[in-house]
C-alpha cells in the first residue's frame, strides 16, 4: 500500500469518526427549538378577544372560555382581573402559564337585571405589569324594562 492510499484511508476514518461524535452529542443534548423561538417576557395571545352571546332573555346565565397561549419566554402569572360589572364572574388560572402553554379564562355572564345592548370589558393584569382587555357582548331582552318603556 502506498503512502498516499494509507493517508487517504486515515483521513476518511478520521472524518467518519468526527461525524459520528457530532451525532452522538446531538442525541445526548437535544436542543429545544420551542425555547429558542420563545424569547422575551411573557405574552398573551388570545384566540378571540371579544365574544358575542347574541340575543338573550334577562335572567339567563351563559359562559364563554377565552383561549390563550403564553407566546413569550417567561411564565405568565395573572395577578388580578378587573371588570365593570357584578354580573360577570371570571375564572382564571392561578398557577403560572409556562411559555408555549395554553390555558383559558372563563367568563360567566348573569343577565338578571340587564337590558338592551350590553358590552362588558374585562382587564387582565399579570404580576409583571402586562395588561390585556377582552370583552363580551349581548342583546338582552327584559320584559319588565320593555313594559316600563312602552307604557302609554
Amino acid at each position: 500500500m502506498s503512502r498516499f492510499t494509507a493517508f487517504a484511508i486515515l483521513a476518511i476514518v478520521l472524518l467518519l469518526a468526527g461525524c459520528h461524535n457530532q451525532t452522538s452529542q446531538k442525541k445526548k443534548h437535544p436542543v429545544h427549538t420551542a425555547a429558542i423561538k420563545q424569547k422575551g417576557p411573557a405574552k398573551f395571545e388570545f384566540h378571540d378577544e371579544i365574544h358575542n352571546f347574541g340575543t338573550l332573555k334577562a335572567g339567563e346565565v351563559v359562559s364563554y372560555s377565552f383561549r390563550f397561549e403564553n407566546t413569550g419566554g417567561e411564565p405568565l402569572t395573572i395577578s388580578h382581573i378587573e371588570n365593570e360589572c357584578g354580573c360577570l364572574e371570571i375564572l382564571y388560572p392561578k398557577k403560572p402559564v409556562q411559555p408555549g402553554e395554553k390555558s383559558t379564562i372563563e367568563v360567566i355572564f348573569n343577565t338578571d337585571g340587564e337590558w338592551g345592548n350590553e358590552f362588558k370589558t374585562i382587564e387582565i393584569n399579570t404580576r409583571k405589569g402586562l395588561k390585556k382587555n377582552i370583552a363580551v357582548t349581548a342583546h338582552i331582552q327584559n320584559a319588565q324594562f320593555e313594559k316600563l318603556i312602552n307604557k302609554k
